[in-house]
């Protein structure tokens, strides 16, 4: 009967201690994209990446179905400001990182559909400790206005 009840205990004890592994770890908030016309075949999309964990970690890569992503940011030469593209974004132990606009971002390059608000998208972020991350991305009404495209 001793050995029911160490059994037992073990077991409840290794479902606390997986509880609290998932508790910590990576996760993903605020996560959108502003809708854009047709004609234009690019995007971008933002959010805020939390690192919950004792370990500093690297976002590699992500990828999308809705086009190729890539890890850019925005910098200034001589004044005039430029995108640039990064290899990956490095997120401090305990930390979060933010995706924005006007710094870095995912750009969505050669989009299949165009981004409509009201609807989502899903991206893959794939990080160097082997974890991958599925994130919904919202696709809300366009804040900045167009005028005009090349």
């Amino acid at each position: 009967m001793k050995l029911i009840f160490k059994q037992l205990f073990n077991i409840c004890l290794l479902s606390l201690v997986s509880f609290v592994a998932l508790a910590e770890g990576i996760t993903v908030t605020k996560a959108y994209s502003n809708a854009m016309p047709k004609s234009v075949p690019n995007g971008a999309a933002y959010m805020r990446i939390n690192n919950h964990t004792a370990t500093d970690i690297t976002l590699e890569s992500a990828v999308a179905d809705i086009a190729k992503v890539e890890i850019h940011t925005m910098v200034s030469h001589d004044g005039l400001m430029s995108m640039e593209q990064l290899e990956a974004i490095g997120i401090a132990a305990n930390s979060s990182f933010e995706l924005k606009p006007g710094g870095v971002h995912l750009m969505l390059l050669g989009l299949k559909k165009p981004l409509i608000a009201g609807e989502s998208f899903d991206v893959r972020l794939k990080f160097n400790n082997g974890q991958t991350l599925l994130v919904n991305v919202e696709i809300a009404q366009s804040m900045q206005h167009h005028h005009g495209h090349h």
